[in-house]
């Protein structure tokens, strides 16, 4: 080398670089690299970001030559942040700062549920929802319990934006349990438990009499085994022999005789575990010992009499009562108002005595109606109003 020549040096200089980007996209850094010596050189222009080499070119520079290169950093999800990017030769450093911004991040935290509720009923999960990246984005925020998909919303966040949502289950009947419930964005899931309880179903109550067709004084064993409770255990029964509404015998097999002739009304009332109840009304001819024939040791009616019914006005059941003062054949029939037949309560032959029969009017429509009795040459009518 020639007295007063230098090597080869190569200055850098940084032009510019594409910052900010975001994460998951390319940074470019942009330098020129001048020979400022008397020497020609071959050196490596070396990209640093973060105190580590992402990228390095090879140049060979002539005395006074220059070249302008652009070294990359291809970055990942994860690699936001600010930072400080170099470009070195073996002569010279020079930096600049670059900015790689995070993408939109759905961060989601459940605030609370409405559990426990009962199947049938809707399940309510409340979550909010950040952007705790650096850019606006959409995303869906799904709920999902027992691993199935239940609902879903659409949600439009800018950077450090967040929104409270409530995502629903409509449940139905045989959906009750123990779930684990998740509501998830495209970039997080948070979970939470939730129990779905059963609906209390009514118990069903059903009885049977031996003998079917008892005499007065007569004694009839009374058999509640028929009933059950679908979703529990019935623990009490309760038997109404005299139609007032009150009990005056308990337990799943009792008996009872009557001591007048006449159509009884016996009411089981049965209740579950859960304090639901259910009941079941049988209808018993009770008959004179001695047949036709008018015991005068039973209180038998002197005339006909056909009674109002009650209660009145009724919804939807009412009782009818009637009188015979000796046997016969009885209809006992149910009329609107335009005198159209809509109810045959009772066409039978009947012993002499007090009789009582319900009249159950669920599929018919509110007004007025009329009953009209006929046993033997006997004929009464009342009105009755039926009020829904």
């Amino acid at each position: 080398m020639a007295q007063g020549q230098t090597q080869a040096n190569f200055a850098v200089s940084i032009d510019g670089t594409n910052s900010p980007i975001t994460e998951g996209e390319s940074l470019d850094v942009t330098a020129t690299i001048e020979n400022t010596g008397d020497q020609s050189g071959t050196q490596d222009a070396i990209l640093e970001v973060g105190g580590i080499q992402r990228d390095a070119t090879s140049l060979s520079l002539s005395a006074g030559e220059s070249q302008t290169v652009t070294l990359t950093w291809d970055t990942s999800i994860g690699d936001s942040g600010d930072f400080t990017a170099t470009v070195a030769s073996e002569d010279e450093t020079t930096s600049t700062s670059a900015l790689v911004l995070a993408q939109e991040n759905f961060a989601v935290s459940i605030d609370g549920t409405n559990s426990p509720i009962t199947e049938g009923e809707s399940l309510d999960v409340t979550a909010t929802i950040e952007n705790t990246g650096d850019q606006s984005g959409t995303q869906d925020a799904i709920l999902e319990v027992g691993g199935i998909q239940r609902d879903a919303t659409s949600l439009s966040l800018s950077a450090g934006e967040s929104q409270t949502v409530t995502l629903t289950w409509d449940t139905s009947i045989g959906d009750s349990g123990d779930f684990t419930a998740t509501v998830a964005s495209e970039d997080e899931t948070t979970s939470t438990s939730v129990t779905i309880q059963s609906e209390n179903q009514q118990p069903s109550a059903s009885f049977t009499f031996d003998p079917s067709t008892p005499t007065v004084g007569e004694t009839l064993t009374f058999d509640a085994s028929g009933s059950g409770d679908l979703d529990g255990t019935i623990v009490e029964y309760r038997w109404d022999f005299d139609n007032n509404g009150q009990t005056e015998a308990t337990g799943q097999t009792t008996s009872f005789s009557f001591s007048k002739v006449g159509d009884k009304l016996v009411t089981l009332t049965v209740v579950d575990d859960d304090g639901a109840t259910g009941s079941a009304t049988e209808t018993i001819e009770v008959n004179n010992s001695t047949g036709t024939s008018i015991d005068p040791a039973v209180d038998v009616p002197e005339e006909h009499e056909l009674s109002q019914n009650y209660p009145n006005p009724f919804n939807p059941s009412t009782v009818i009562e009637y009188a015979l003062p000796e046997p016969g054949n009885v209809e006992l029939i149910v009329y609107n108002i335009l005198g159209r037949e809509v109810a045959t309560l009772v066409n039978d032959q009947k012993q002499a005595g007090h009789h009582q029969v319900t009249f159950d009017a669920s599929n018919l429509a509110s007004g007025l109606y009329i009953y009209h009795l006929q046993a033997n040459s006997y004929e009464q009518s009342h009105q009755m109003t039926l009020i829904k």
